[in-house]
Parts: C-alpha cells; structure tokens; sequence
C-alpha cells in the first residue's frame, strides 16, 4: 500500500500532543489479550512513537527494537509478531513504513478537530476587534473606565 498524505497539513503543522485512549476497544482485543505483558509495553511504544509520526513508524528491524523498548533486535524479532499484527506494511514519500490504522484515522480526527477550533479562534479574535474598533468610532472617543458610570 502507498501512502501519499495522512493529514492535509503541511510540515508546518504543530503537533498534537495526545491521543484519545480507548479503554473498552484496548480491553475487548483479543490480540492485546494474548500479548505478554512485555509485548504490551512494546506495543503502547510503538503506539505512541506512531502518534508522532502521524499513524506511521518506520518499518526498519534496526529501529523498531529501540523505539519498542526491547532489551535486543534479536528479542524484538523473537517476540514482535503479535505486536506488529497491529500494524500494515506501506510505503511513504518511497519509505517503508508501518502504519497503525486506528491512530492514522484518529490523528486525522484529531487535527481536523484542532484546526477547526483554531479557525473559530481566530474569527472569534477577527470579529472582537471589529467589535471594538465599531465601538470606539460609535461614540467619537473611548470610554475610559474612570468615567464610565455603572447603574
């Protein structure tokens, strides 16, 4: 699978700095299930180290071991596989990648989500300026707290 872009964001972008955490979803897996408590741990790395690559790491053995917290490449291989079920082989800018589904579909969510709240901000900041500027020609000068008279 190729992938072109997982966000319409540029490399400008600002990051996000969480993830909405499904517990009911992390729980009824029966793949987490059955993963050893070290393969958890690898697991939620990888899960994170993907967050920050947008729903991607890099699909490299010589990396994946150190991003997962394994003791050693030879047991991250050994004992990887039901971690990496949870991941599909792709391809990025011509880079093999891993991509986690469910995080590359959140992290789209998720930075919709973020630019739109920023966009209502910045309207919300546009139109108060407005408001003050209309404000202040309305009445011919600025109001000054000391001699406003409040009823």
């Amino acid at each position: 699978m190729k992938i072109k872009n997982l966000t319409e964001a540029g490399p400008e972008e600002k990051p996000l700095f969480w993830f909405p955490f499904n517990v009911g979803a992390w729980y009824s897996d029966r793949a987490i299930r059955l993963m050893k408590d070290f393969q958890r741990g690898w697991y939620i790395s990888l899960m994170v180290e993907s967050w920050q690559g947008r729903g991607t790491i890099p699909d490299d053995p010589a990396v994946l071991w150190k991003l997962a917290g394994a003791q050693s490449q030879e047991i991250f291989e050994r004992d990887a596989k039901l971690v990496l079920s949870q991941f599909q082989q792709a391809e990025l800018d011509g880079q093999p990648v891993l991509v986690h589904p469910e995080m590359a579909k959140t992290y789209i969510q998720q930075r919709r989500k973020y630019e739109q709240k920023c966009e209502a901000a910045r309207i919300s900041a546009e139109k108060r300026g407005r408001d003050r500027q209309s404000g202040e020609s309305a009445a011919g000068e600025e109001v000054k707290p000391e001699t406003a008279i409040i009823h």
